[in-house]
């Protein structure tokens, strides 16, 4: 039974909970993430949140998944003061509109990869249950040279476009800034759960062959990968590879050539 003590210190707790979290109101986020955009990029069309957490005892800002409609269908995160509503990229907005251009302009890509997922059970979803892989498929990243990806930058300010049939066939490889698995331009990293004990688990040769006689890769350099893990109940467990990233390209004329991966990547 509770005591009156017991009683008042949890309304009190309720009450301090509710001030501190200031009633948030997820939505409240929409205004300074639009405005953002607007001002860093251009994009000013209206935009979607599609989770915000308050943070309120940890952090001092609001985490907010934003649905991204203009000028391609993809979606980033971002951080937003709780206080100045000051707006901060977690994911990087180009890298994310880079990956919705892929998605709109390549669907033949994302279909047969659909293909290649039900073949090979690879996971559908990423390590975090996150709405954004609902819009970006988990598995697709971008790698850019860091002189190449300030041009495109300020190429995409002016136009707002990212033809993909004109850009990947000039972009290059360079060492992997931020993942290690990155090792193409073009990267396909997916993630394989080791409790299927029944069968044994597919190897980055297959899939490298199955693209191969597809034909739905054009043009580029590509990084692919396997990431093992286990599934638990508080998400996916990190195992180790059975294989290294594998690096290709593609011709113009359809030709795969497999590249060395330099050692320090």
């Amino acid at each position: 039974m509770y005591t009156r003590t017991k009683l008042s210190a949890g309304i009190v707790l309720l009450l301090v909970t509710g001030l501190l979290s200031g009633c948030f109101n997820p939505q409240s986020l929409t205004d300074p993430v639009n405005q953002y955009l607007a001002n860093t990029y251009g994009i000013k069309k209206k935009n979607v949140i599609l989770t915000a957490d308050n943070n309120w005892l940890e952090l001092g800002h609001h985490v907010a998944e934003v649905e991204i409609y203009h000028p391609y269908h993809t979606a980033a995160t971002f951080e937003v003061d709780r206080e100045t509503h000051a707006v901060r990229e977690v994911d990087d907005v180009f890298t994310q509109e880079f990956k919705g251009a892929y998605v709109e302009q390549k669907p033949d890509v994302v279909a047969f990869i659909d293909t290649l997922i039900a073949k090979y059970r690879l996971e559908t979803s990423g390590y975090y249950d996150s709405p954004i892989d609902d819009i970006i498929p988990y598995y697709l990243d971008f790698s850019f040279e860091q002189q190449q990806e300030e041009t495109l930058k300020k190429e995409f300010l002016q136009s707002l476009s990212l033809p993909m049939d004109t850009l990947l066939p000039t972009l290059i490889a360079s060492t992997p800034r931020h993942n290690t698995n990155h090792v193409g331009v073009t990267n396909f990293v997916f993630l394989y759960d080791l409790n299927q004990d029944e069968v044994p688990p597919p190897r980055v040769m297959d899939l490298y062959l199955d693209f191969q006689t597809s034909g739905v890769l054009t043009e580029g350099i590509y990084g692919l990968m396997i990431q093992m893990g286990r599934k638990t109940e508080d998400g996916m467990g990190t195992a180790p590879d059975l294989d290294e990233p594998l690096l290709f390209t593609v011709d113009a004329s359809g030709n795969f050539t497999v590249l060395p991966v330099e050692k320090e990547f």
